[in-house]
């Protein structure tokens, strides 16, 4: 197996497969088990990136018994290290699942059909499996640090589990000296503080005895992890799923893939709905986005996606959404900005919406049509912009002096609200009001006058372009004093698209 290239085209296509951890862990044999039912046994499945970070040839774990690849998959992935899946499928092993899913080796990677197939028939939701298991680095290597949703990882599971990485302490071990696993919302609050708290040998961690481990396996601190662990937070998906879904569509669009229609299928089963991979171009993004957003709108759930980045340019075919990022394989997302390319992670403000602080108010719930535009009603306010007192240094007047509130956008503009009566302006602006926000905060919530957690009001500015018809222009975030003021604007019906 070692160096080997595997060739999966004698496989008979449309069947559910799984590897088999025995023959693998025992034999060193890359056993396939197939069955046009799906065989109800316990498995795990393998979550990872598809590139992950360059390979340290001076490590010497890293290819102790080789690698091999998958044919058709060799120019866009990783070569697949022996030991990396042995580990995997010993732990599939410890937690009583005798069979694993890998995509690479599940999925016949030259067979178009049998790609649409799985896509369409997908493991979770014929049999749920108790446990996912994350591969930080990709199933290249076992090795920190990684990004943790970057370089087309999987985000179509619903419950990644736990995560599998190097490590030599004795908890979670799946082989001794060299493995662990770690719960992953655990590791990804524990990377978003810089640090991971273990419990000293098997007795109970009431006494405070700990050992403190820099943590830094999945990044630090970064708005990957902020807007991963609030999607993975089991509070916030019970006391608002909709908070949720906010946050995986930050996470994916942070997020790179070499084909751009896999940006949406891969994520469509975490919001319950299975489209047709078969009616989308490989390139056609903007059709698969427009088709899963519409089927969300459908059941009844919030239009979770917007407001997700207000200082990206929003999608000129699809503006509720920001601009797509560039595709790629690995490395990072980019958008293109008026500044240049930027790193679409420093153009995500994370944080989650919490109806309770805004009596019910939160990302509206709406149709969408076949030409991209949403309908839906939200309270609003009609504002017009403040031109600045110094154009050179774009000095604006104070708040102070305004009687009408003030916000500042997320484009650097200033717009004031204006009284119905007094809003003459051609085209027509309006600020709609999208909720209160609350910053991430593992194993705490942040008061609203905590420092970094005053501009919680969130706003989307939409301008008219045709009677009638609206596109998002910016975002702004207001101070949580104005919390009365934006609960006093009247309702509205908007149709905002694009322009």
């Amino acid at each position: 197996l070692a160096h080997s290239v595997v060739d999966l085209d004698s496989l008979q296509p449309l069947r559910y497969r799984l590897i088999d951890c025995i023959a693998f862990i025992q034999e060193q044999t890359l056993s396939i088990v197939a069955s046009k039912e799906f065989p109800h046994v316990n498995y795990c499945a393998i979550s990872y990136v598809w590139r992950g970070n360059p390979i340290d040839p001076n490590d010497a774990e890293i290819d102790i018994a080789g690698t091999f690849a998958v044919k058709g998959s060799q120019l866009d992935s990783d070569p697949i290290s022996i030991e990396v899946l042995r580990h995997a499928c010993i732990a599939s092993v410890q937690h009583g699942a005798d069979y694993l899913w890998l995509d690479r080796v599940c999925i016949i990677q030259t067979s178009r059909e049998d790609k649409t197939w799985q896509i369409k028939s997908g493991l979770p939701d014929v049999q749920p499996c108790p446990r996912c298991i994350y591969v930080p680095h990709g199933v290249s290597m076992l090795s920190p640090p990684a990004n943790p949703l970057g370089g087309g990882s999987h985000l179509e599971e619903r419950d990644i589990a736990c995560s599998l990485c190097r490590c030599r302490t004795s908890a979670y071990t799946v082989v001794p000296q060299l493995t662990a696993l770690c719960h992953v919302e655990v590791l990804v609050a524990a990377c978003a503080v810089g640090q991971l708290k273990v419990p000293r040998g098997s007795g109970s961690s009431s006494d405070g005895d700990f050992d403190t481990y820099d943590a830094a396996i999945l990044g630090r601190q970064s708005p990957s992890l902020e807007a991963l662990g609030i999607a993975m937070s089991g509070f916030i998906a019970v006391s608002d799923p909709d908070a949720k879904d906010h946050a995986m569509w930050q996470c994916a669009l942070m997020r790179t893939s070499s084909r751009p229609v896999d940006m949406v299928l891969s994520i469509m089963g975490l919001f319950g709905v299975s489209l047709d991979p078969s009616a989308f171009r490989s390139d056609d993004r903007l059709a698969a986005t427009m088709a899963l957003a519409q089927e969300i709108l459908r059941m009844g759930k919030r239009a979770s996606w917007v407001g997700i980045s207000f200082k990206a340019p929003p999608c000129r075919q699809l503006s509720t959404f920001p601009e797509f990022p560039q595709t790629s394989v690995s490395g990072s997302a980019y958008v293109q900005t008026d500044t240049g390319r930027c790193l679409v992670a420093r153009l995500v403000d994370v944080g989650y919406p919490v109806q309770v602080q805004m009596n019910g108010e939160s990302l509206p719930r709406g149709v969408m049509d076949d030409e991209g535009y949403m309908h839906f009603s939200c309270k609003a306010a009609p504002v017009r912009q403040v031109l600045p007192i110094d154009k050179t240094a774009l000095v604006f007047p104070s708040a102070a002096s305004h009687e009408h509130m003030l916000m500042t956008a997320a484009d650097k503009t200033m717009w004031q609200v204006v009284d119905t009566d007094e809003d003459t302006s051609d085209p027509r602006v309006f600020a709609i009001l999208l909720g209160w926000f609350q910053k991430y905060a593992p194993a705490e919530v942040l008061p609203a006058w905590h420092p970094s957690n005053i501009q919680n009001i969130r706003l989307l500015l939409v301008k008219e372009h045709a009677p009638g018809r609206f596109y998002v222009i910016t975002g702004s975030s207001v101070d949580y004093t104005a919390t009365s003021r934006v609960l006093a604007w009247a309702v509205r019906n908007f149709s905002v698209g694009g322009p």
